[in-house]
């Protein structure tokens, strides 16, 4: 539109040049004037449009003759004829042009991002407005940090152009976090996320927040960026609630919480009739829950009754989860499952919680074939989903139909039936057929498809026996033997030591890493040359190779070199007790079984002073899996006179004679200032603990001596022992009751915490799931979390969800529909209910208590949900009623379910 109208404009000026003729002449008595043709400013151009020459002369134009701001008006431009005395006008319209290109804020760019949003830009124009115009960019440069200049131009063929020099700033680029995500793992917190703009010299960091205090940072740990990726990882973290944030400079991530747990059994659950699995969520010291010859150990009880060693024990690759199978009997039924207290331990040596819960199981699942492993050429075994009873009946067939089942041998082991094919009559590199029929597992689930079929291969042996590579003397008590393959079936009772068989408690262990190697230890030591030999047929490779009689002297050299503490040092452990640990130079064991005495010297505040140590040979204890290292914890370690040690204290200590002894009965030789240690601080690592006692009274489905007093529907009550941080014992997040929600937590003088249920939110009675967790003492150590189960009556309210006007007086039945003389109202409940002696309501009219009146209710006839009212001693008429009758829930209401829950007082008034 603009354009047309200057168009019409233009056109209009022109007409009125093209009548001109002549530019028009005026003369006065000076001097001769000169009007010239008019026109229009373009684009701002004055000069354009005034005339240079006046018939060969030039013209000299006085600028200041036209405002080039006054817009839309013809103005007269005047000058003057150089040199001929004449002066010239011209009558000129000035359209609107481009002024001044004015940015509309500071420019700032970030280094190393090019320059952009530049393009678009606020010109002003002689009408005084700013229009966001196009323009041309130069000169802006982003590769340094500062202030420089660059240039914005801006041209139109109708508006003009102008050009602007602006002063720009380039700002260091802040780094991106983004996509952050975040893992626990083994106590270690692994983080992720994106990272946009860093650059050289730049670092991002990982910022723990231990128990969420944010006044409480770790030590940063700076995270490798590649490809715009981050990873870092913390070292082991402590159990509780924690928060962690990346910091890049001025740059922070937002706060993120995550949570440590501390050891605990995660779940018990029997997978089969036969094998129970115990989930934990750390990785667990194997010596703490299997003993020798892979049975349970007596840390595991079922109804309170320790599991006995006959039942197998497995733990899994990554230490996680414990496979108890069932020596006797089935793990079907109801039982509660435990663990005894601080007993079991992770790798790392913290304790896991102790664990109460029931479990229930029954097997309904048919057992089925799973697989097939060729264990060697001659032994197959038959891989079922779970342990079996019976085989049934096993049936072996060649593919033309021929029967052998009389040559093939077969055994249930677990949860396999073992083929043995070693019987000539049984050919190699042919399918066999094996049919079995009948299986059953522990609970006498046959198989889910009976019989079931699978085809199996016997194999040729592979032509090489096994032998013996080598044999290594270790120590007087042990050696190696190395076998050029693996084998199988090798017993500890196949190895002859001076021709004497060997017998518990010697052992034989396979290398974890190598498979082919063996580690024999002796139950007496061994001296000087001696026979180790190993009968004909004793083992075989896995193609089923039998293995030569091997029989070698070896030295046991005499070890005359008595054992040497190689070092000691100061530990803390999980709960900050200090522990002195002491690795001696080869396998020992402890000799003393009393007191043992050292002398040393104490340096207390730069005075030296003599001492003699002492500790109870009892307290210095082997550490598991270490045959030369010991830990003895320095509140046990005392000054003559059972005197504790100095805290801050420094002590070098003259290690005592025949302390420990090597395989070789070689005592260790007493050295003066053997070792030296700094007594530092141990935190009070006495956690708290329920105090079972409260509820051992308990009876019919409460679960007793479990620490949970089980008071009403709607409250429970614990004790804890020792001395309580009053804020963590009554943090309701502290107590979890499956389904229900605890609403309060208050804690009396004698250290016992009620909890109150939110009303309404245990819908149902039965076993529940209680855990407590996160309660300290004042000291801030940590309670261990402790979870059990609970019998809960549900405590959800019975309400009244209908109401009926039965009757009323006769004079008034009419007038509200009914046709009884007495008054009656008939209540609905959401569930049934019991009505006792107490009075339940009174009735209101108009607000106010009717006094005379007498209210009895009883269960209306033949039903458990319905309660009829009766209201004698006052006659409520319709008048009464439309004044507002009410019967309200009296303080005696004890109209309650099967379970004693009152009907919901606060939701007892009813309308009639």
């Amino acid at each position: 539109m603009a354009k047309k109208k200057q168009f019409v404009t233009a056109a209009a000026a022109f007409a009125v040049a093209a009548s001109a003729v002549a530019p028009a002449i005026t003369a006065d008595a000076a001097t001769q004037t000169v009007r010239l043709s008019s026109d229009y400013v373009r684009s701002g151009n004055l000069d354009a449009t005034l005339d240079k020459e006046y018939k060969g002369s030039e013209i000299h134009w006085y600028k200041s003759s036209v405002d080039m701001n006054k817009l839309g008006v013809f103005q007269t431009a005047k000058g003057f004829v150089k040199g001929k005395g004449i002066k010239v006008e011209k009558s000129v319209r000035v359209l609107n042009f481009a002024q001044d290109i004015q940015p509309s804020e500071e420019i700032v760019l970030e280094q190393g991002v090019p320059a952009s949003g530049l393009r678009i830009q606020p010109v002003l124009f002689a009408d005084g407005n700013l229009y966001n115009k196009p323009v041309s960019v130069s000169g802006f440069e982003t590769d340094k940090v500062g202030e420089f200049e660059g240039r914005f131009t801006y041209a139109n063929k109708a508006y003009g152009s102008v050009t602007k020099t602006v002063k720009y700033k380039v700002v260091a680029t802040k780094v991106e976090l983004t996509e952050v995500k975040s893992e626990v793992m083994d106590d270690v917190l692994s983080v992720t996320a994106d990272v946009k703009n860093l650059k050289d010299g730049e670092k991002v960091e990982l910022v723990i927040y231990a128990g969420r205090d944010m006044n409480a940072a770790l030590p940063a740990v700076e995270a490798e960026v590649k490809d715009g990726k981050l990873t870092v990882k913390s070292g082991k973290l402590p159990a509780g609630n924690h928060s962690f944030i990346l910091r890049s400079g001025e740059v922070k991530t937002e706060v993120m919480n995550f949570v440590v747990e501390a050891p605990m059994v995660k779940e018990v659950k029997a997978i089969n009739a036969t094998q129970l699995e115990v989930a934990f969520n750390k990785a667990i010291d194997k010596s703490t829950v299997i003993s020798s010859g892979n049975v349970i150990n007596a840390n595991f009880k079922v109804n309170g009754v320790a599991l006995s060693g006959t039942n197998a024990a497995e733990l899994s690759a990554d230490g996680k989860t414990l496979t108890i199978t069932r020596g006797t009997g089935t793990w079907e039924g109801t039982y509660m499952f435990s663990t005894l207290k601080d007993a079991i331990k992770t790798v790392q040596g913290k304790e896991v919680a102790e664990y109460n819960h029931v479990v229930s199981y029954e097997d309904t699942v048919a057992p089925t074939l799973v697989g097939t492993k060729q264990v060697n050429s001659s032994t197959v075994n038959l891989q079922f989903s779970e342990p079996l009873k019976t085989k049934g009946t096993v049936i072996a067939k060649l593919a033309d139909g021929k029967d052998i089942s009389s040559y093939v041998t077969s055994s249930v082991v677990g949860s396999n039936i073992e083929l043995g094919l070693s019987n000539v009559n049984v050919p190699a590199n042919q399918t066999i057929y094996i049919t079995v029929v009948g299986a059953t597992d522990f609970s006498d689930n046959l198989l889910a498809v009976n019989p079931t079929t699978a085809s199996v291969v016997k194999g040729n042996k592979d032509g090489v026996a096994p032998t013996v590579a080598s044999v290594t003397p270790v120590n007087a008590k042990k050696f190696e033997i190395k076998f050029s393959e693996e084998v199988q079936n090798l017993a500890v009772g196949d190895i002859k030591v001076n021709g004497v068989a060997l017998t518990a408690p010697a052992t034989l262990t396979q290398d974890e890493t190598d498979k082919t190697k063996y580690v024999v230890s002796l139950a007496t030591a061994a001296s000087g040359l001696t026979t180790i030999s190993i009968d004909a047929l004793a083992f075989t490779d896995l193609s089923g190779e039998d293995n030569a009689a091997y029989s070698k002297i070896v030295n046991f050299v005499a070890d005359e070199v008595a054992p040497t503490l190689t070092s000691t040092v100061v530990k803390t452990d999980a709960n900050g007790k200090e522990f002195l640990h002491f690795v001696f130079s080869e396998d020992v064991v402890k000799l003393p079984t009393g007191n043992v005495s050292m002398n040393a010297s104490e340096v207390n505040n730069f005075v030296t002073t003599p001492a003699t140590l002492v500790f109870a040979a009892g307290d210095l204890t082997a550490v598991s899996g270490k045959s030369n290292e010991f830990t003895l914890a320095l509140d046990k370690l005392k000054k003559s006179g059972s005197v504790d040690l100095v805290q801050g204290a420094s002590y070098t200590v003259d290690l005592p004679g025949a302390l420990v002894e090597d395989t070789a009965g070689n005592d260790n030789v007493a050295k003066a200032s053997a070792f030296g240690f700094k007594r530092g601080t141990d935190v009070n690592s006495s956690k708290p603990e329920l105090d079972k006692s409260i509820d051992s009274a308990e009876g019919g489905n409460l679960v007793k001596d479990n620490g949970i007093l089980v008071v009403s529907n709607n409250t429970l009550k614990v004790k804890f022992s020792g001395d309580i941080d009053g804020a963590s014992a009554t943090n309701v997040a502290n107590y979890q009751v499956n389904g229900a929600t605890v609403k309060s937590a208050t804690l009396n003088a004698s250290n016992e915490v009620t909890l109150t249920l939110e009303a309404n939110s245990n819908q149902y009675t039965g076993v529940r799931s209680v855990k407590v967790a996160g309660v300290k003492t004042k000291a801030g150590v940590v309670m261990n979390d402790y979870v059990t189960t609970e019998y809960l009556n549900e405590n959800v309210k019975p309400v009244v969800t209908k109401v009926a006007l039965t009757s009323v007086t006769q004079d008034e039945a009419s007038t509200v529909g009914v046709d009884e003389s007495a008054t009656t109202v008939a209540l609905s409940f959401s569930e049934a209910v019991t009505v006792g002696a107490g009075t339940d309501f009174e009735l209101f009219i108009a607000g106010e208590k009717v006094s005379g009146a007498v209210i009895t209710t009883a269960l209306a006839s033949g039903s458990s949900d319905k309660v009829v009212v009766t209201i004698a001693g006052k006659a409520v008429s319709a008048s009464d009623i439309n004044k507002g009758a009410e019967l309200r829930a009296a303080s005696t209401i004890d109209i309650q379910d099967a379970v004693g829950n009152i009907t919901a007082t606060d939701k007892a008034v009813i309308t009639l």
